[in-house]
């Protein structure tokens, strides 16, 4: 009888560093709410950023290899915290709702834009792959004959 290995998944490593990074958030907000004299309120922001740092400690924690599901929306989440954080802590001199008011057609063009650019790159992938197994599109359908 062989005993099978056990794989590590990615999500396995997710609740550990969220907790660990929480605790030390948590931490640090009691010190800088004492010492910076920060609201309460104004830090929830850097909760995103200790998930995002979490999902990418999670995201490295499996195989040695980089999980790519968890690291792109654990960057996600950092982003989102760098953003929020700077309009929180009045590094930004407007208000959030006059910055979305101001800026929302570019965040619409910039969704477009990677949504096609999405879309794109995975019609490419598929047309690599088919032409790499063999398998050559039927230009009058649009389906692969694998001959």
């Amino acid at each position: 009888m062989s005993m099978a290995k056990r794989q590590t998944r990615p999500d396995m490593f997710i609740s550990p560093a969220f907790l660990i990074s929480a605790a030390i958030l948590i931490v640090l907000l009691v010190f800088t709410t004492l010492l910076a004299g920060w609201r309460p309120g104004q830090a929830w922001p850097l909760l995103l950023l200790a998930t995002g740092i979490a999902g990418v400690v999670s995201s490295l924690g499996s195989k040695g290899r980089v999980a790519t599901g968890y690291l792109i929306s654990s960057m996600g989440f950092i982003l989102l915290g760098v953003v929020f954080a700077q309009f929180s802590f009045r590094i930004v001199p407007v208000s959030f709702g006059k910055f979305v008011l101001m800026w929302w057609p570019s965040f619409l063009v910039a969704g477009i834009i990677c949504l096609l650019s999405a879309y794109g790159y995975s019609r490419f992938r598929q047309n690599r792959a088919g032409t790499r197994s063999g398998n050559q599109p039927d230009k009058r359908s649009g389906n692969r004959s694998g001959k």
